[in-house]
Formats: C-alpha cells, structure tokens, sequence
C-alpha cells in the first residue's frame, strides 16, 4: 500500500507525509525483514482526506461514516477506505478499477476480524458523476453490497504543434506528457506504435500504450512516445510536463502547461538545433535496429522514428540463431532500401549470434548471408558479405558480451572484421577495441542502440565523413568502411593530424619527426556541455584539455607530436551529462614497421591466444551430432560438456532438505547458466500434482518427458497442468540463464486437486551430478547449438590454429623490430 501511494496518488499525502514514507521504505528495504512502522503509518493514513469509513461489525444494520463519495482531481485517482470488522489487527488492501471496461462493481477482501484499510485506485473514470459498487468479502459472512459515487471534473483540451528548426514544416518528435499531481505519464495523441513490428521480443520490455523508455544523459529515464505529427487530446485539470527529444543534435523542449476544465490550450515548438553535423560533411547513423519489415506501412512508420530522432541512416537488422531469425526484412540491396528526403533504411543482419563466440552484423548486404553449416566459421561469413557488398563487424563489443573477445583474437588478426560497437546502452568500453588497436590492426568505430533493447534509435550514433559528397547510403557507407568515423551520445568532436582525418593513415617515411594535432570537442550548455577533451595514443592519455569555470562550450586541443615509430592516436571527450565522444584512430606508420605498442606485444598476444584456447576447449569438448540423444521440444537443454577446468561457479548443485531451491555457493552477478536433466518420479502411495509452478530470478524453463511446460523470459513465475500418474517416472529437464540480477534462484512447487501449494518433495527427484554444468556464456546455448557445433568443430579448431600461426608470425616480428626502433 505504501508503494501504491507514492507511486500512483502521492497527492493524497502532503509534502512532509510523502517525505517520511519514502524514508520508511529505503530504511524497510535494508532491514532483514523489511517494513514500516505500523502505529506511524496508521497516523498517517489518518491524516488523509479523501477516505471513508464502513462498519461491518452489526450484521443486520451496515453503518457508513458519512455518504460513500469522493470528488476526484481527473480521469484517474485514489480512494482510501477504513473497513471495520471487529477487534483485531490492521490490515491492508491494494484494489484497482478501470471504468473504461464497463466494470461496475468491484469485490474487495477485507480482514474476517480487526480493521481493513482499503487503497482503491480508480482510472477511465468519466466525467460527472459515475456510481460503482464494492463488494465487500470477509470471507465467512455474505458480502456487503455498498454503492460509491465518484465525481470527475470535466476534461480541458491541449493542442500541440511541433516543428522542424531547418524547415519550419510539422516534423516527427518524442513526446512525453507527465501529469504533476501524480507523475503518471499518458500517451499523446498522434503516436506510432510498433509493438507488432518488434516481433516476439517485444514482450519482454516494459512498455506503456506502446512507449520506448528512453534514458538519454542528463534525464531521467522515463517514457516516450513516437509522434508523427501535431496532436489534439483531452487532459484532466492540473498542472502538466511536457517534454519534446529530437535527437542529440536538438536541445530538448521542457514546457510546464496549466489545464483548465472546458479550455483549450495551444502550444506551437521548434526545438531549436544547437548543431547540424550534415552540414560539416559528418551524417549520423545507428548500425544496429531491430525492427520487422514486410510492408510500405511497416517502413513508414520506421522513418517516423529515425524522424523523430534527426538520424539519417538507420541499418534494420534481421536477427538470426542456430534455428531461425527474427524481425523478417522482405528483402535486401538496393531495391530494397526506404529513402524519405535526408533519412535512409537499409536492410542488413545480426547473424550470426553466437553466446560463446559473439554477435556479428552485416552491414549494405545485396543479399542475406545464412549457413547454419557454416555457421561458427565467422571467417566464411566474412567473406560471403563481401562478396555480396556488404560490411562486417562485430555487436557488443563495448562491454565484451558473449566471449566477443574470442571471435575477436581470431579474426581480427586475418583483417576478416571491418567495424566494431565502441559505443551502446550509452556505454563506451575501449579495452578490446585497444587491445587490437595496440597489436597494430585497424578497425572503425561503430556505434548501434540495439532497439527494441535499446531504448531509442539513435540513441548513440555513429557520424561518418562524407565531406562535399551529397549524402546517400553508398556515400555514408563508403566513410564508414574507410574508417572516417566518431561515435557518440552527446558531444560532438573534431579531429585531425596534419591533413589526415579519422580512419586515414600517415606513411611517416624515415625521417619526419613532427605531426600537427588538431582536435575540437563542443556541446551545449543545456545538452552535453564538455568538461573534458583527451588524445589518446596507444591507449594511453597524451594531452587534455579541460573546462574550468564558465568557461565556452568547446574545448581545444593543438599541438606538434613527435610520432616516434609510429602508433595509433585517436581523440575521446566527455561532457557533463556524462555522454561521450570516441574517433577512429589515424595510423601513423614507418616503413617496414607496425604502429603497435611494441613494449606490450608478448603480453596483448598471450591474453588473445589465451582466448582461442578457451574457445579450442569449448570446440573439442562438445559431443558430435552422432552421440547425441535423440531429444527434441522448445526449450529442453542438453548438458554442457566441457572440461572441469573450464567451469567458473560451483554453484547451484543440489536442493535444500526443506524446499526445491537452487542455493548453494550460488553466484550472484554475472552471465551463467545452468541445465540440469534427471528424473521426476511419483510415488505410489502418493497423489501427483495437477498443477506445477516454476519460480525465477531469470530466464528459467522446465520440460517433461520433451513438453515445455514452463517458461520465464525474466524474473516472475509460471505455472501449467500437468496429468502425471503415481508410480510412474518421467525425463525432467531445467534450464536457467542468469542475467546480472542481484539475486539468483530457481523454486519449483506444486499443487494437487487445487488444494494449497507445496514444494515439490526433493526425494521425488533424482539427477546425475555430472548433468550439472554451468560457466559464465562458456555453456553451449541450447540442444540445436550443441549439434551445430559438434559438426563444425573439426573446421573451427583449423581456423584457430590458424590464427596460432598469425600470432607466432606477429611474435617473429616483434623480435626483428627491436633493433629498428
């Protein structure tokens, strides 16, 4: 009750009261048993206004403490209710109505003895007068009827237009209506709602009226809607936020609007542009969106958006495993691509997605790139999306998710990888990106939201130099494949040596001893203001440059460099807001050397053959399809086979005697998983369960005898009937992948004949201690994985050895160019 009303009728309390109770609720959720103070939150609730009282202790005469009715600040609001039955302790109760479904009365328990307070919150309320109905339930006396008469005032009416600051013209924007008596957020009119097009994935987000929770630097995470256009929409009396995003390159709109009953408001906005890169030769765009496309009417509402978001190229991803894609393009090339004036969709793919060897893209592909043989050959792929014109590259690298490093140490040294995620979730994460850059290979710096995991496109962007060239997607994705490219969430960033620009290299020749470097990094007093400009050579901080004071809103950076045998140098900036900015490196080079860190070469080349061992463990250790069990249905997981040495957490290896928990010497953070395969038998003499339940901090399933029968994608619970027989024996199967959640377990429980639930008794299961398997994403990732790695291991592990031999050929010459340098 405490949460309900802080979070959906904190007008009810004042200032102080809404003060304590937050109090209260951080102190509960430190202590072991959590909580409030009863006797304070009693006197609080006393203290509000809008309540009534009900007396059931007569039952012959129900006596009520003044008439059931309550005027109500909108369309939405809260009632509280103190229900007497008796002596005895305080209980109480969270109900909630919606009107707008034509529900007139409203059953709500209330404590056999003692006093019931009662939170009963209302939305869809019309305006006028409106009677509903309380059921009251005590659970042994008849329920008590009590009819309780509402009054909402009538609607004001705001009218918004919003428009381009180039054109003039009505434009795309995100939009977010916050009603301040409550906080609550409502959907404007004229939205775009794409939760069809996100395919099943969509229902693992949390989404309100189709929103996109967006959480750009310096706000608050909180929920936008897509609007393609001006908007005209009722909203209760009060005090209204409104707030307009246009992308990084605008400053948001942040207006307070007062609502009155029966009157119209009318807002016309131009966010104003505080920079327009295009304009400067740079043309941004998002390497990484998810979204179905399979109609006009689907690409359309996609340009609202990357609209919306002032992004000019956004690549639309299909998204593939070992057993099928999501987000279905209806085609790719050319033909396929959607143009409307300066913002472009261009098909392209995340295939292959691998949990112990990374996520690839493909980017400007004529054609789709799709083995399923072929499928953990990375260096295949590579070639294949060349020979259809693409780009390739490489997801998550920013914060090295699914063992990317390994795909890394083995591809990079073939120059079989052409751009890399530095930038996502507003994340930068630099040391697989200069741990390759240090050994001396080349790779751009990409930047992709991920939607719909992301919460907006373009979010982070990556800006590629076109120059004078007018801007097309063969233009933008030439820059991006040579290199002239930043990436960012916020700042924008100049930079250059002597006449060389990102991705460009420098033959320095023998003697040359001096380079020029130039950089610039500005912002915007309300959007990413600088606080820090930093040249980075061979990963390590050369000269900065930062903001003191009030000072402008850029900072500078020029100097001559003696480029010595050579390196990488690239330029970061960081602003308030915490957004960041990160180029492409130039390459400075000499003759008949790399532009490596030579001093770290032994060490960055044993941690990347380090890597391909892992994965050579996981190749070898697999069992192939012919020794695998002939077991089939969605979600049933084969044991991991990998060496012990390979398993990181003990974790999770029995059950407690008291109930079916997953508890021991459990790990908590991280990425992991767990199988599990053994048996369920039902005893005899005992009566089986009808139904069973399965509870999670993360992805979780269960299977028996091949059915799915349970199924979590996040944190919750699921449940299914089941017709099992006593005496008999059936396959069980679990499956648990743990997600960074600060707690992990995995509860099964029953019951039968609709009867109370129970744990599951621990003696009716019995497992293999060796079926037990589980590592940080070292798990191969499900039964169809299994198979595909297991006939692909030969062709893997040559590839690796490989890559062995590349890393001893670097080590060769290392050794020579000592004496050169």
């Amino acid at each position: 009750m405490a949460k309900a009303l802080l979070e959906r009728h904190p007008y009810l309390l004042s200032q102080g009261k809404r003060n304590w109770l937050l109090g209260e609720l951080r102190k509960g959720e430190r202590r072991v048993e959590g909580g409030l103070p009863e006797a304070e939150f009693l006197e609080m609730l006393e203290s509000i206004d809008s309540q009534a009282a009900i007396d059931l202790q007569d039952e012959d005469q129900l006596s009520v403490d003044g008439d059931l009715r309550f005027d109500l600040p909108g369309d939405q609001g809260g009632v509280l209710l103190r229900v007497s039955n008796g002596s005895g302790p305080a209980n109480f109760e969270v109900s909630e109505l919606d009107l707008s479904k034509r529900e007139k009365t409203l059953t709500m328990p209330v404590a056999e003895r003692g006093e019931t307070w009662a939170l009963l919150s209302l939305s869809g309320i019309p305006n006028g007068e409106t009677v509903v109905y309380l059921s009251l339930d005590s659970g042994t006396k008849e329920r008590v009827r009590v009819p309780v008469r509402l009054n909402a005032p009538e609607m004001g009416r705001l009218q918004v237009d919003i428009r381009s600051d180039d054109t003039g013209l009505p434009t795309p924007a995100m939009v977010q209506l916050e009603w301040q008596l409550d906080g609550s957020v409502r959907a404007p009119g004229s939205v775009v709602d794409y939760t069809r097009q996100f395919d099943s994935q969509a229902r693992t987000l949390e989404q309100i009226q189709g929103s996109r929770t967006v959480a750009y630097p310096g706000f608050e995470p909180g929920h936008y809607w897509i609007c393609d256009g001006p908007f005209d929409m009722g909203l209760p009396p009060g005090e209204w936020k409104l707030t307009i995003l246009r992308g990084i390159e605008h400053i948001p709109v942040v207006d307070t609007i007062s609502i009155e009953s029966g009157k119209t408001v009318s807002r016309s906005y131009r966010p104003k542009r505080w920079v327009k890169m295009a304009d400067r030769g740079w043309c941004s765009g998002d390497d990484h969106v998810h979204m179905q496309i399979q109609s006009d009417a689907d690409a359309e509402r996609m340009l609202v958006w990357a609209q919306a978001e002032d992004t000019h190229l956004v690549n639309i991803l299909e998204m593939g495993d070992h057993e099928r894609t999501f987000f279905q393009q209806r085609g790719f090339g050319k033909e396929n691509r959607i143009q409307n004036g300066d913002t472009i969709l261009v098909p392209g793919q995340e295939d292959p997605r691998i949990a112990h060897l990374g996520h690839t893209i493909a980017l400007n592909i004529s054609s789709q790139v799709r083995d399923t043989s072929k499928y953990y050959l990375h260096d295949w792929v590579y070639d294949s999306v060349k020979s259809v014109g693409g780009l390739h590259g490489y997801a998550h690298v920013n914060r090295g998710l699914f063992e990317i490093e390994r795909n890394l140490s083995l591809n990079i040294p073939k120059q079989k990888v052409d751009f890399v995620e530095l930038l996502q979730f507003h994340s930068l994460g630099t040391d697989l990106y200069y741990h390759f850059l240090n050994l001396g290979e080349k790779v751009t710096a990409s930047a992709g939201s991920d939607v719909p995991w992301g919460g907006t496109v373009g979010e982070v962007r990556v800006y590629a130099y076109l120059g004078d060239t007018q801007f097309s997607a063969d233009a933008w994705f030439e820059a991006l494949e040579r290199g002239r490219t930043f990436v960012t969430n916020g700042p924008m960033i100049d930079f250059a040596i002597d006449d060389a620009l990102p991705g460009d290299q420098i033959d320095l020749g023998e003697a040359r001893n001096s380079v020029r470097v130039r950089a610039r990094a500005w912002g915007h007093a309300k959007r990413a203001l600088i606080e820090r400009l930093e040249i980075v050579q061979l990963g390590e901080v050369i000269r900065s440059s930062e903001r003191k004071g009030k000072s402008s809103d850029e900072l500078k950076l020029d100097f001559e460099l003696d480029p010595g045998s050579g390196c990488w140098i690239a330029a970061r900036a960081f602003a308030k807001d915490r957004s960041v900015a990160h180029t492409t490196p130039i390459y400075l080079k000499r003759p008949s050397l790399r532009f490596w860190k030579h001093e770290e070469v032994p060490e960055l080349i044993e941690r990347s053959l380090k890597s391909l061992q892992e994965l050579e463990d996981v190749a070898t250790n697999i069992e192939t399809p012919s020794d695998m069990p002939a077991e089939s249905g969605q979600g049933l997981i084969g044991a991991w086979h990998g060496r012990a040495d390979r398993v990181r957490a003990k974790g999770m290896d029995r059950y407690e005697d008291t109930e079916s928990t997953w508890v021991s010497n459990r790990p908590n953070r991280g990425y992991w998983s767990a199988f599990w395969r053994g048996t369920l038998t039902i005893p005899e003499n005992h009566l089986p369960p009808d139904t069973i339940y399965l509870s999670a901090s993360s992805e979780a399933s269960v299977a028996i005898d091949g059915d799915l029968i349970a199924r979590l994608d996040k944190r919750g619970e699921d449940s299914a009937s089941v017709a099992l027989d006593r005496g008999r024996s059936y396959r069980m199967a679990m499956e648990y992948q743990h997600r960074q959640a600060p707690l992990s377990y995995l509860h099964l429980s029953m019951s039968r004949e609709g009867g109370a639930r129970e744990p599951l008794p621990i003696d009716w299961l019995s497992f293999a201690e060796d079926d037990f398997r589980h590592a940080y994403l070292d798990s191969i990732g499900s039964f169809e994985e299994q198979r595909t790695l297991g006939g692909q291991a030969p062709q893997l592990v040559d590839r690796i050895d490989e890559a062995r031999q590349i890393y001893g050929d670097l080590l060769g010459k290392w050794d020579a160019e000592k004496s050169l340098r």
